[in-house]
Order: C-alpha cells, then structure tokens, then sequence
C-alpha cells in the first residue's frame, strides 16, 4: 500500500471538499493500514482528527459527529466495515 499516495489523495479530497478548518474529522476505520494515511493527510490538512471504536453503531457514530460538530465521517464500506448494524 502506498501510504503517502493514499495520504495525498486523502488531504486533497479534504480540501477540494471545502470543509471547516475547525470542525474535528471523524474516523472509524479502526486499526487498519488505511488509518495512518488517514492520520498523515488529516496532519497535512491541519484539521482534527477524532478516532472512534471501530465498534460503534452507525446511529452512535453520527451522535458521536454531531455532538463534535464534525465535518466529516470517514469510515470503511464492503463486508470489513468497522461500524456495527443497528
């Protein structure tokens, strides 16, 4: 895996979104490799990062975005994904 390609990608899809400087970036990717690009670009980018369990509900982790006035939810989609159903 080419973390700083995915860590470029990553920060530039940060900023081509416009998102308030500010406002914390949630992520539930969990411990996986995607995680240090994720770090590296949020770093990059100068916006907060605010890691939840990879555990969490759908329902929680948008609690969790909403009561942080975040920006963005970041997560993983396919069978892998860490956010658990309701």
């Amino acid at each position: 895996m080419d973390f700083l390609r995915l860590a470029t990608d990553l920060r530039d899809a940060l900023d081509a979104a416009c998102l308030p400087r500010a406002a914390p970036i949630v992520s539930a990717v969990g411990n996986r490799p995607e995680f240090v690009a994720l770090v590296l670009a949020c770093l990059w980018a100068r916006r907060p990062l605010l890691p939840a369990d990879p555990g969490t509900s759908v329902s929680a982790a948008l609690a969790l975005a909403t009561t942080w006035r975040a920006a963005a939810l970041i997560g993983v989609t396919g069978a892998d994904a860490p956010f658990t159903g309701e």
